[in-house]
């Protein structure tokens, strides 16, 4: 049997160095992977395969990135052997996904059009809607704006023709993101509210929430302050019921940056506060602890208390520093040149 998992993106798992990448302001990492319950009927090999992949879901959800592309390899080399190419495909989009996430591109976008490939092959219409809107958001990543349109657009037609109630409004949410990224706010408030109906309507709550989130920031862009606080409350309390952390962040950076300018700093200290409870209390630290200290210097900054925020920043450059996040190390070395 030829190898479905290229050498390039093994090499890219074994070798490659912790660089988390930036990602696009705003950018809404909505993954929503159509991944049934584990099935175990399959015998000991599938059983293994299912093992990794549950260890892969815990290792992604601390952050853990490199452990869990390892163990997702470790699955998908035993799905391969079994045969199981839906399962593989599935794999393939998590690992294209957490690939892109670590700045990763070319090996990302090689799984990532081998997910949809085989959904393609084996008539799976719904995983070929996520794939392509994976593959889009990695080349929002990238930076292609018009590539990223056109596969969300393919995902949306797609969609639709099956139906696919959640797949429509996942697509729709990306194309609510595209619109936001070209500045038609109006176009991609029509978006997210339509993303927000049918998310709704199949159930997908994380992914309501994500909407939220993004029509937020539609909001304050627009100027519209009072509806931007709203729609992320919104987001928030339904981070907080699901446990989700990724939304909670994003809606407390949402917050923070509306209730920043209009300059009440005492509600962004609150929602900073909130910040560390999340990204602090962990004995492993990850960029996001970075981006927490970071904010608070920020925040010490704005008020005029340049000691605490030189204390922050050089906390956070520290961390940064260990952590070898690159971009990060620049953005603080140029906040404490400024500040002294």
């Amino acid at each position: 049997m030829t190898r479905l998992l290229p050498k390039i993106v093994l090499g890219a798992i074994v070798v490659g160095s912790l660089a988390i990448a930036p990602p696009v302001k705003g950018l809404d990492l909505d993954q929503q992977l159509d991944i049934p319950p584990y099935n175990s009927n399959q015998g000991p090999a599938r059983n293994v395969a299912d093992r990794w992949l549950r260890l892969a879901a815990d290792q992604a959800a601390a952050e853990q990135y490199e452990s869990a592309l390892a163990s997702w390899a470790e699955a998908a080399e035993i799905y391969e052997a079994l045969g199981e190419t839906e399962s593989l495909g599935r794999v393939y989009d998590q690992m294209g996904v957490t690939l892109a996430r670590l700045g990763r591109y070319d090996p990302a976008e090689q799984l990532l059009r081998r997910r949809v490939a085989i959904a393609r092959d084996n008539r799976q219409p719904a995983g070929e809607v996520y794939g392509l809107n994976n593959l889009g958001t990695l080349f929002l990543q990238r930076g292609d704006i018009s590539v990223a349109k056109a596969f969300f657009s393919r995902a949306l037609e797609t969609a639709e023709s099956i139906p696919h109630t959640g797949g429509i409004g996942l697509s729709l949410s990306n194309l609510g993101l595209v619109a936001t990224l070209e500045g038609n706010l109006a176009e991609a408030e029509k978006y997210y509210e339509s993303a927000i109906a049918y998310r709704l309507t199949a159930g997908d709550l994380p992914g309501r929430a994500n909407a939220f989130n993004g029509l937020a920031r539609v909001y304050h862009r627009s100027g519209r302050l009072t509806n931007a606080i709203g729609a992320y409350r919104v987001a928030l309390n339904a981070g907080e019921r699901l446990g989700d952390r990724r939304i909670q962040l994003e809606s407390l950076d949402g917050l923070r940056a509306v209730h920043t300018d209009r300059q009440e700093w005492p509600v962004v200290a609150r929602l900073l506060d909130r910040r560390a409870a999340l990204t602090l209390s962990s004995a492993d630290p990850t960029a996001q602890t970075v981006l927490t200290l970071t904010y608070f210097g920020d925040y010490y900054e704005a008020i005029g208390d340049s000691a605490a925020a030189l204390g922050a920043y050089r906390q956070a450059l520290n961390l940064a520093q260990d952590l070898e996040i690159s971009l990060q190390v620049q953005q603080l070395t140029n906040r404490l040149i400024n500040l002294n």
